[in-house]
């Protein structure tokens, strides 16, 4: 899959003088992007019920669904390894703002960025793992769909900046 960062986001990075740490946020917006271009091939419309008896628990739910929220969780770990990757807790080249330039400085920062977002990803895995083991969830396609949606469309707000488009397609 071909991933272009929107321009904006490319002058950005090309402004930023120290270019390893300009190679390192790169990754991660392209992983980004990726991530959620996953995302929006996912196509939860299908799994959808068509009638109101359609929303029982039976083994049939899980096995079409699976498949979904295989894919969403793999796709945001993808990201999640990029970031642990570029930007590993302690990997900082720097301690102090006090003395520190401007490049060590954005470094810095950009790191604490890149690991806060990290951290909330994984804390949102987290939820999808103990969202399959809820058996109300799981009796309940629309539930289960609902809690789906919610976790996508906060990845894809909080990601569009990096991602670019519209955040369309299947939701």
């Amino acid at each position: 899959m071909d991933i272009t960062l929107p321009k904006g986001l490319q002058a950005v990075l090309a402004d930023i003088v120290d270019r390893e740490l300009a190679g390192r946020m790169e990754r991660v917006a392209l992983a980004a992007a990726l991530c959620i271009e996953h995302l929006q091939t996912i196509n939860l419309l299908s799994l959808e019920p068509t009638s109101a008896e359609e929303g029982s628990a039976d083994l049939s739910l899980w096995e079409q669904m699976a498949p979904a929220v295989a894919d969403t969780v793999a796709s945001i770990n993808g990201l999640c390894d990029v970031i642990d990757q570029e930007f590993p807790v302690g990997s900082s080249r720097s301690g102090l703002y006090s003395s520190e330039s401007s490049d060590e400085r954005a470094e810095a920062e950009a790191a604490l960025v890149f690991r806060a977002v990290g951290a909330h990803l994984k804390r949102e895995l987290a939820q999808v793992r103990d969202m399959v083991r809820r058996p109300e969830l799981m009796a309940s396609r629309w539930a289960l769909l609902e809690e789906l949606q919610r976790l996508r469309a906060d990845f894809r707000r909080r990601g569009l900046p990096l991602g670019g488009g519209d955040g369309g397609g299947a939701a």
